[in-house]
């Protein structure tokens, strides 16, 4: 009975996982509304309307209003044909068109008077404008991802085709980092912390500064837009972008790409920083790689779509850190111009020579293993590091007399 007991626990628990009802998130899906008239533009209620997508065979129907309206949410974007249908009426069907992320969409359609069995296939049609919103922005469509070359693969580079944005560092940009890091745009002024970017609905901004905590496989992507100002109420708690982006879906036919991106210091120019010291070029190994494939798991019904990207990045290191020279940790300072001070005698260390008995031990330790304070790797501006340090004892000797005075 004990046994029983877990086993229909665990079905309730299952059953009611299915019965709820979609994750709360912001819209990133589609909506295709409009009116259905007659041929003296008279609206007609109780018509069946159906929106079919081109790639999976799924529809989705409603019926006209008293007033003939209706409309069709949640629809996942990509290519769709409209039918309307009413005994009565020929059947209506438009053309294609194309359905954007969080765009809601008007197509108007006339019927006329005749059989069901008989078709009237608008050809063409008047381009879908944007009449029901007012937001303001730009879509990203997955050609574009796929076709322009990014630096890192990290989508948010393209949000810099947008009017109105601009970055102050574009290397930020070419990250490969997948946590929560890379570049934001700063959108009509905004500050980078003011967006906010989904994916699917869903925000992947970190808590912390406000960074982008995932970044999605950009061959993965279906497509984003991008709204620059007046997003809806749903979009709170942001006054720069809205980056929405969706990931693609399996369709009714097996699709996939393979990809390697790769770079070798072999191929690359020495930076100017280096040139200007005579420093090396750095080392580099650096591979992006990965694929999708995707496809139907039962044909107009159910569908799968996998998307995987590896990153193996092999460097001298990006980071530039200014280390002691071996004189130095010699007690060696005669390069240095000013005199230092010995604080026990209150004499000139003679030719700026100090003992290394003089050092304390945790020094000593330090110096003595180059794995927790490494030697110079590379030539530097050793002239300018003197004069700032020449500096740094000048600096400290006048707050020293001025600290003196002051408690005199």
């Amino acid at each position: 009975m004990r046994h029983a007991a877990k086993g229909l626990c665990f079905w309730l628990i299952l059953l009611g996982l299915m019965a709820v009802g979609p994750v709360s998130a912001q819209t990133y899906t589609a909506t295709l509304t409009g009116t259905v008239t007659d041929q003296n533009g008279q609206p007609i209620p109780n018509v069946k309307v159906t929106a079919t997508n081109q790639s999976t065979n799924l529809s989705s129907s409603t019926q006209t209003s008293d007033s003939g309206v209706y409309t069709i949410p949640f629809l996942p974007v990509g290519n769709y044909v409209t039918t309307a249908e009413l005994q009565g009426f020929k059947k209506t069907i438009s053309s294609k068109l194309t359905l954007e992320v969080n765009q809601t969409a008007r197509v108007d359609l006339q019927m006329q008077v005749g059989e069901v069995s008989e078709q009237v296939v608008i050809d063409s049609s008047a381009p879908i404008l944007q009449s029901e919103t007012t937001n303001v922005g730009q879509v990203i469509t997955g050609r574009t991802t796929d076709n322009l070359p990014l630096n890192g693969r990290n989508f948010q580079q393209l949000t810099l085709l947008i009017p109105g944005t601009i970055t102050p560092s574009a290397s930020s940009f070419t990250s490969l980092s997948p946590g929560a890091f890379g570049g934001r745009p700063y959108v009509n002024g905004n500050r980078e912390q003011t967006n906010v970017f989904l994916v699917d609905g869903i925000s992947v901004d970190e808590t912390i500064d406000n960074r982008i905590g995932y970044k999605p496989n950009v061959d993965a992507i279906q497509e984003f837009k991008v709204d620059t100002s007046n997003s809806s109420a749903e979009f709170g708690n942001v006054a720069g972008a809205v980056v929405n982006a969706t990931i693609k879906s399996g369709t009714n036919q097996f699709k996939g790409n393979v990809f390697e991106f790769f770079r070798n210091d072999a191929l690359d120019a020495n930076l100017w920083a280096n040139n200007r010291v005579g420093a090396a070029k750095q080392k580099l190994r650096q591979n992006i790689f990965g694929g999708t494939f995707g496809g139907p798991i039962v044909k107009d019904r159910a569908f799968f779509f996998f998307a995987y990207q590896g990153v193996i990045q092999k460097t001298g290191g990006g980071i530039i850190r200014t280390v002691a020279p071996v004189a130095w940790r010699n007690g060696d300072f005669s390069g240095i111009s000013t005199p230092i001070i010995d604080p026990s005698t209150g004499a000139p260390f003679a030719g700026n020579q100090i003992s290394t008995s003089r050092f304390s031990d945790a020094a000593k330790k330090l110096f003595a293993d180059p794995s927790l304070y490494p030697l110079p790797n590379r030539a530097g501006n050793v002239n300018n590091y003197v004069t700032t340090f020449d500096n740094e004892i000048k600096a400290h000797r006048v707050s020293e007399k001025t600290n003196h005075g002051a408690a005199r």
